[in-house]
C-alpha cells in the first residue's frame, strides 16, 4: 500500500508575524518525517482568496524547495481555483487538472 501526504497548509488566526512562515517550516519537517517513514507522495492544492484555510497559493515552488529535501517522494499538485485548467507552472498536466512531478532516475 502505498500512504502520502495531502497538504492545504492552513494557518488559522490569530496570527503573529511568524504564524505563516512557521506552518511552512512544519510542513518541510513532516514531508521530510514521512518520507523517513517511507511515505510515497506529496501532494499540494492551489487556492486563492481563503485568509485561513489554504496558504497554498504557489504550490510549484513549495514542491520545488520539497524536491531538494527528498529523495523518492512523488510530488505533485492539484490546482482548486474554479476552472478545471491546469497551472501554467506545471510541466505535464494529467487528465484532472493537475500535475504530477515525476523524479528521473
Amino acid at each position: 500500500m502505498d500512504l502520502g501526504l495531502f497538504y492545504q497548509i492552513q494557518v488559522p488566526k490569530p496570527w503573529d508575524a511568524a504564524s505563516e512562515s512557521r506552518k511552512f517550516h512544519e510542513m518541510m519537517e513532516q514531508v521530510s518525517y514521512a518520507e523517513a517513514m517511507g511515505m510515497t507522495s506529496v501532494w499540494f492544492v492551489e487556492h486563492h482568496f481563503r485568509s485561513e484555510w489554504s496558504h497554498s497559493s504557489a504550490p510549484d515552488i513549495t514542491l520545488a524547495a520539497l524536491s531538494q529535501r527528498t529523495a523518492t517522494m512523488r510530488l505533485g499538485n492539484r490546482r482548486c481555483a474554479g476552472a478545471a485548467a491546469p497551472s501554467p507552472q506545471c510541466g505535464v498536466p494529467d487528465g484532472n487538472a493537475g500535475c504530477d512531478f515525476r523524479r528521473a532516475r
